[in-house]
């Protein structure tokens, strides 16, 4: 696996030693770790940041996430009185679920928890606490404790029941296993792009992929080069989505424009293209394939004005080659973008 998947874990103050459990577990399994962010983790939220931006901030960069939902205070509706998770950590779970999508996000929960009308349908999975420091007690008794005539003693905080994080944590494990990184983050890097067939125009082109603040899609940024090695233009993508094909698999498909190096000004060309199998950087990073398109935005009276269709390679460069390519001489940038122009035939 290249891309280890990033998990965010929220939860009460009340239950975070429970949160702390269920990652604990996650990064420890050598098949399939997870880097987990813990919401109390150092830099989760940063200083002189808004809440609100720093949870925007991490849907965005991760790639699931687990909220604890456990009691931590009472809600009265019509007339009823019941232990319920704290509303911060059900908004949050809703805030992520709508970045990350509903398939990438798992309540955990306490049987006996009041659950907001809208989550009823969605499966959770529950987990029995333990008050740190007393034998295991029932949710009526925590209930009892945290809001009865006692409510003024201290905050009690909770841990799983003895034996129960693998029944807890597996099934979430199988979940980030079935679905892997977001793409966005599966795709990000550096690429060689080559071209399959001669003929004039882009041959060869570094490219680096960004993922988007939101972690929904990418910008690439490319140097082309032709067939003898000089340099043809530098692109970039205007629009980018990624997309399920019968045939191709998870694919992204781009928009994207460039102009000649030496010239600057308004971009020259533009184009479409795809890069299809992105899901098989899940578990390995094979070469990938693509294609893309190419016109002018001025032609000639005596040119073709149909688009110029190229397939296309996308392979990852080694680390040294990513370093030539940033910081090298032009000598050794020259010679990489020759040796790289012959590997593609």
């Amino acid at each position: 696996m290249t891309t280890k998947p990033r998990l965010f874990i929220g939860s009460a103050s009340e239950t975070v030693a429970i949160a702390a459990e269920i990652g604990e577990w996650l990064k420890d399994q050598q098949d399939y770790p997870v880097d987990v962010n813990l919401w109390t983790d150092t830099g989760s939220f940063k200083a002189g940041e808004h809440a609100l931006e720093a949870l925007e901030r991490l849907a965005g960069e991760n790639d699931f996430a687990v909220f604890v939902w456990g009691i931590s205070d009472l809600t009265t509706w019509r007339g009823m009185s019941s232990g319920s998770p704290r509303d911060n950590v059900v908004y949050e779970a809703g805030l992520f679920a709508g970045s990350l999508g509903r398939d990438r996000v798992i309540v955990v929960s306490t049987e006996g928890t009041k659950i907001p009308s809208d989550y009823l349908g969605v499966t959770r999975i529950i987990f029995h606490p333990e008050v740190v420091g007393t034998e295991a007690e029932s949710i009526s008794r925590i209930a009892k404790r945290l809001f009865g005539s006692n409510r003024s003693t201290s905050r009690k905080s909770f841990r799983l029941a003895s034996g129960s994080v693998e029944q807890i944590t597996i099934p979430i494990r199988d979940r980030i296993k079935d679905l892997g990184p977001k793409p966005a983050r599966l795709l990000s890097g550096h690429w060689w792009q080559l071209v399959s067939a001669e003929g004039p125009g882009s041959m060869l082109s570094f490219v680096e992929v960004e993922p988007e603040q939101d972690g929904r899609s990418v910008k690439m940024y490319g140097d082309a080069w032709d067939q003898r090695g000089a340099p043809l233009a530098e692109w970039w993508t205007v629009a980018a989505h990624f997309r399920h094909d019968t045939d191709l698999g998870l694919m992204l498909r781009y928009i994207w424009q460039g102009r000649h190096p030496n010239k600057g000004g308004a971009p020259l060309f533009l184009g479409e293209g795809y890069i299809g199998g992105i899901q098989k950087l899940v578990i390995d990073s094979p070469p990938l394939k693509g294609e893309f398109s190419s016109i002018k935005r001025h032609v000639a009276p005596d040119e073709d004005p149909s688009p110029k269709i190229k397939s296309t390679k996308y392979k990852r460069p080694a680390p040294e080659h990513v370093r030539t390519m940033k910081v090298g001489s032009t000598v050794e940038k020259n010679k990489l973008i020759e040796t790289m122009l012959h590997e593609r035939k």
